[in-house]
């Protein structure tokens, strides 16, 4: 039995809980708050449009950032409370399936958006639908067209693959049953087995990935469950 075959929750097979009794248990609605994971909103709509730039730490970018004000001052010009404020004024009908940014550069330069993008060889003019399907087939071409499928032939990419196969970092945090046990949605188990898997051959990467983040975040998760309005940390 594939032991990371997705449950119909989507979760993955480690956790002992469905992806609805997680958010169940760590978003709760207060009288004029919402507070997800222990960070609090000032409306649910507020919390489902910022959850992936606040807190900072939620951005993609955010260990790039992270590294980069270590060496050198560094300002990310896009953290400014103003776009911030304008992007949660924006009207939901404005945010579902419309790129604002396109639409206003349609209307200022009509020659401008009728070049395509590079993201999707489409114009800006484009239809959602078509300009989603040309960002699919441009991330296909580049991956598996440009470099023959294969990531290292970039040179400047990594395989995260193997880099959670002989991390004696990832390995601590993975044998660490203290902590494991402490999150209190994995099943111990079954996460040991298939962190064995993965080192032995198999491709299970994204699954340790997540695993791995959690508990290098030295958050006592259990805390928030409760829905207290404090995040307690792991001293």
């Amino acid at each position: 039995m594939d032991i990371l075959k997705s449950k119909s929750s989507g979760a993955e097979q480690y956790i002992d809980k469905t992806i609805d009794q997680i958010l169940k248990t760590n978003i709760h609605n207060y009288k004029e708050t919402t507070m997800l994971h222990g960070v609090e909103y000032s409306n649910f709509e507020n919390m489902v449009k910022a959850m992936n730039y606040y807190p900072l730490t939620n951005q993609i970018d955010h260990f790039a950032y992270y590294s980069m004000v270590q060496r050198t001052p560094y300002i990310n010009p896009l953290i400014d409370y103003r776009l911030i404020n304008l992007h949660l004024c924006i009207p939901p009908e404005y945010s579902l399936r419309n790129n604002i940014v396109h639409q206003a550069v349609s209307q200022v330069d009509q020659e401008l958006a009728s070049i395509p993008h590079p993201a999707t060889n489409v114009s800006l003019t484009a239809s959602w639908l078509t300009q989603y399907i040309g960002y699919l087939s441009s991330w296909a071409y580049r991956e598996y067209i440009l470099t023959n499928g294969s990531k290292n032939d970039a040179g400047w990419t990594y395989d995260i693959g193997d880099l959670l196969r002989n991390s004696e970092t990832v390995n601590q945090l993975l044998t660490n049953t203290a902590d494991i046990q402490q999150l209190g949605i994995v099943d111990e188990d079954e996460l040991i087995e298939c962190y064995n898997n993965h080192r032995s051959g198999e491709d299970h990467a994204k699954a340790i990935e997540i695993i791995v983040t959690l508990l290098s975040m030295n958050v006592d998760f259990a805390a928030l469950s409760t829905g207290d309005n404090e995040i307690t940390q792991n001293t």
